[in-house]
């Protein structure tokens, strides 16, 4: 399979460049279903969910805040063996390297990500909701976490049990919390 790097200049809400980003990406529209991937699946709260988390922020005067896992997908091993190519100036008679986690643009990275995160948050006391499953909640029931990709939505009262999660997640991941939700 083939990579290539991405770049991204990241803007804030007024339009500045903010920072510069490079990623390594896997050309995973050549992944062949059954042979590099056994599932898809891309954790993308449902609008219905959030529609009903807001209407239940809004009730409840809550303050939702926002955070953003770097470099999510390298949380976890693959499961699936892939190779990809080596880039330009670093082949070597046509060698590839075998991944051990995952990279952008695997059609997999999402799955395992998505995976990864709730096993992580089941012993805290998360929860899959029946509804949705990029919904969790803690058994208290006081706080839920909308899963986007890799973002990562809590909405609760503020409190300990929001800060307490915050800081779970950032023991076990690199999460820069965005503030309230915006």
């Amino acid at each position: 399979m083939a990579s290539s790097w991405v770049y991204k200049a990241k803007g804030n809400a007024q339009g500045e460049v903010e920072q510069y980003n490079a990623w390594l990406v896997a050309k995973g529209f050549s992944q062949i279903l059954g042979q590099d991937n056994n599932e898809i699946f891309t954790p993308m709260v449902r609008y219905d969910s959030l529609r009903l988390l807001l209407a239940l922020s809004a009730c409840k005067e809550w303050r939702p805040r926002q955070l953003d896992v770097q470099t999510a997908f390298w949380y976890r091993i693959l499961k699936e063996e892939v190779y990809i190519d080596l880039l330009e100036g670093s082949r070597l008679d046509r060698m590839m390297a075998k991944l051990k986690r995952c990279i952008y643009g695997l059609k997999q990275s999402l799955r395992e990500w998505y995976y990864r995160l709730v096993e992580y948050l089941g012993p805290f006391g998360f929860a899959i909701t029946a509804w949705d499953p990029c919904v969790l909640v803690h058994e208290s029931g006081d706080l839920f976490l909308a899963i986007y990709l890799e973002d990562i939505t809590l909405f609760g009262a503020t409190g300990e049990l929001k800060k307490q999660t915050i800081d779970v997640l950032r023991t076990e991941f690199k999460v820069n919390d965005m503030g309230e939700l915006n």
